[in-house]
């Protein structure tokens, strides 16, 4: 589109915001009868089991890409502006997390596949030492808007975005998955009752920046995946994609929920 012109947003939501214990305040009004006020409930990542495919927009690099440049980092974007904020609430201080972050972990040298069926989708079990400080997801994810808009009512002039915040290596190969930022979300996503942790904003483990907790196998629950291989030193070999986007059909079966569903009965 020639001239345009785009906003970048460090944080997009529309409508009510939780707050630290998952509720909101709720104030209606008649006329001529006192105004009436409640703090209402609100769903949080620990509710949530999965993301519809038809919300991923683009993933870069593209899934089954075997000569990826090494010098840009890994991207998706949703088609919804606020999804990464859907199930935020706002913290005593600081700024305000996104539920959902994008990991760029390296299976060069796994000897197994590190994803699996969970009972509600798709699992990674990796090495903590692999992943990024969850703490700092609110700087790798941002919202696109056309123009001035500020709260689109149009979603072809608006998207989210998703940025890893890995340097990827040549002749190595790499997956990326978006995962939860929050223990609750977690614990939901790999199919077992958040309980009480349900309303916790407590963040999950695994860091690569701040190795507070002992390196090891970490499991975390997937939202959406892909893969690729990064370009051989020197090598002018053409790209080339997989048609479909996906990875072989016997692991169809791992795709993430296609409903955004609520955890439990």
């Amino acid at each position: 589109m020639a001239g345009a012109q785009f906003t970048f947003a460090s944080m997009i939501h529309r409508g009510f915001l939780a707050d630290q214990n998952a509720t909101t305040e709720v104030t209606v009004t008649v006329p001529g009868k006192a105004a009436i006020t409640r703090q209402l409930p609100m769903m949080t990542p620990g509710d949530v089991i999965g993301i519809p495919s038809r919300q991923v927009i683009r993933c870069t690099p593209v899934n089954g890409l075997v000569d990826a440049e090494p010098n840009f980092l890994a991207t998706i974007e949703f088609d919804a502006p606020d999804l990464p904020w859907m199930f935020s609430r706002k913290p005593a201080s600081g700024p305000i997390q996104p539920w959902i972050t994008l990991v760029v972990v390296d299976v060069t040298d796994l000897e197994t596949d590190p994803l699996s069926a969970s009972p509600v989708g798709t699992q990674l079990t990796i090495d903590a030492a692999q992943l990024p400080n969850p703490a700092e997801a609110w700087m790798w994810a941002h919202g696109q808007l056309l123009d001035a808009d500020t709260v689109p009512g149009d979603p072809a002039r608006s998207l989210s975005r998703l940025v890893s915040s890995r340097k990827q290596e040549q002749n190595r190969r790499y997956l990326a998955c978006v995962v939860p930022v929050f223990a609750a979300g977690k614990a939901a996503g790999l199919g077992t009752d958040p309980g009480d942790a349900r309303t916790s904003m407590g963040l999950r483990v695994g860091s690569r920046r701040r190795r507070r907790h002992p390196p090891g196998l970490l499991l975390l629950a997937i939202r959406h995946w892909a893969g690729w291989r990064l370009r051989v030193a020197g090598s002018e070999a053409p790209r080339r994609a997989a048609a479909s986007g996906t990875r072989p059909e016997e692991a169809a079966a791992r795709l993430p929920d296609e409903r955004l569903a609520r955890a439990g009965p």
